[in-house]
């Protein structure tokens, strides 16, 4: 167990540096146009303090991503977006900065070192959190605006639905930079347009809830102990195992 929480300790740290390396080896976008949208929108969600985000690009992210604590840094995809589709990317991906959101994946991915023999977790939880996260900011972004502008912001969800698509086809491989970049898959972009469309999914589930409470007092049923069989007692004596119908 030891050696696998330090294999899986060693492949996350060793992903996160190099991913970081790698970002910031990557020069940031210059664009006027570009850098005014990102100020518009640091400015509608930080209105009394300075952009410290930086803007690059890369061919390796098929889709717009966020990283870094100390200095935030906004990766987008070689995809041509407009000015208005360009602003709702920044306000996501400030969005999710302002909520912590990498720091607590990047914690997430160590707690799931820890976890590496259950696939429940290590494999299935860390995709759940992700969506929930990717709810949470699609709502926050969206309750203020009108049924056109959701429509717009609907409109770069598809549209970088649809260039993910066609950069999976190209030979090279995109790169996991672990909480750096996420797969946007058909149902987790159309769960999101839904949540954006429909009130009603945004209302609290009483089912939700007792599923959950049920869930929580079951996992406390089933414990699993490690467990072996004496074959000395505390005289050396051999012990054997009681056969029924025998002495």
């Amino acid at each position: 167990y030891g050696i696998g929480v330090l294999v899986q300790l060693h492949r996350i740290f060793r992903g996160y540096y190099f991913s970081g390396k790698y970002i910031s080896s990557l020069t940031d976008i210059k664009d006027i146009r570009i850098t005014r949208i990102l100020h518009t929108a640091h400015t509608a969600i930080y209105p009394d303090k300075e952009c410290r985000f930086r803007v690059v690009s890369s061919e390796k992210f098929t889709t717009p991503a966020i990283g870094g604590i100390f200095r935030p840094t906004i990766i987008l995809p070689l995809y041509e977006y407009s000015e208005k589709e360009y602003y709702y990317i920044f306000l996501h991906e400030i969005l999710h900065y302002k909520r912590k959101d990498f720091i607590f994946k990047l914690l997430l991915d160590i707690l799931m070192a820890f976890y590496w023999w259950n696939p429940l977790l290590s494999r299935l939880l860390f995709p759940v959190i992700n969506q929930i996260q990717e709810l949470f900011v699609d709502y926050h972004l969206t309750k203020s605006l009108d049924s056109g502008e959701k429509a717009n912001y609907m409109m770069v969800l598809t549209k970088t639905l649809r260039f993910q698509k066609k950069a999976a086809e190209k030979p090279w491989k995109e790169t996991k930079t672990y909480a750096l970049m996420d797969s946007h898959s058909d149902n987790n972009i159309i769960q999101r347009l839904q949540y954006i469309m429909k009130h009603s999914v945004k209302q609290v589930s009483i089912v939700g809830i007792i599923v959950c409470i049920c869930m929580f007092f079951s996992s406390y049923l089933i414990v699993f102990e490690p467990a072996y069989r004496v074959t000395q007692d505390e005289n050396g004596e051999r012990v054997y195992e009681d056969i029924e119908g025998q002495t």
